[in-house]
């Protein structure tokens, strides 16, 4: 099988095309945006596609032991954090506003993520990401480029 493989690679993209590898229904691209401050940030953009269109995920990470946590009684620990994501078009206008405080259990090994699906249309955008620590005044900030691909339903 090898031989045959080596001498007829035209067969090899024939059997695939005839029998395409399984994908998901949504389709994901995935970007990493690096981050400034003094909380440490992990940022990922994915970009999927279903049969409605094209949707956009913005994706945080950081430790739980960069926010200040208050004890709620019986060994429960919870902290606080605000995100404020920011996305502007080509001109600079804002087209996707999203913020809000969160309130989360955590423990010192804990990995905190939070998650901003949105849908916006086809165009070239800038994303800002503002993460602010409460209780404790740190801040993380990200900036990064969001591409968003027309897609028309129905087709592949």
């Amino acid at each position: 099988m090898r031989y045959f493989l080596v001498l007829c690679p035209l067969c090899l993209l024939w059997l695939l095309w005839l029998n395409p590898p399984l994908t998901s229904p949504a389709h994901a691209e995935e970007v990493s945006a690096s981050s400034k401050g003094d909380l440490a940030l992990e940022v990922d953009v994915c970009r999927f596609r279903d049969d409605e269109g094209s949707y956009q995920e913005v994706v945080i990470c950081f430790p739980a032991s960069q926010l200040a946590s208050r004890s709620q009684g019986d060994g429960l620990f919870v902290a606080r954090y605000v995100p404020r994501l920011e996305v502007f078009d080509e001109r600079g206008n804002a087209v996707k506003k999203i913020a809000g405080e969160r309130v989360v259990s955590v423990d010192e090994q804990r990995e905190i993520c939070d998650i901003a699906r949105f849908r916006i249309p086809p165009g070239a955008y800038r994303a800002v990401l503002k993460v602010d620590a409460i209780g404790n005044n740190r801040q993380g900030r990200a900036a990064f480029p969001i591409a968003v691909r027309e897609y028309k339903t129905g087709q592949l």
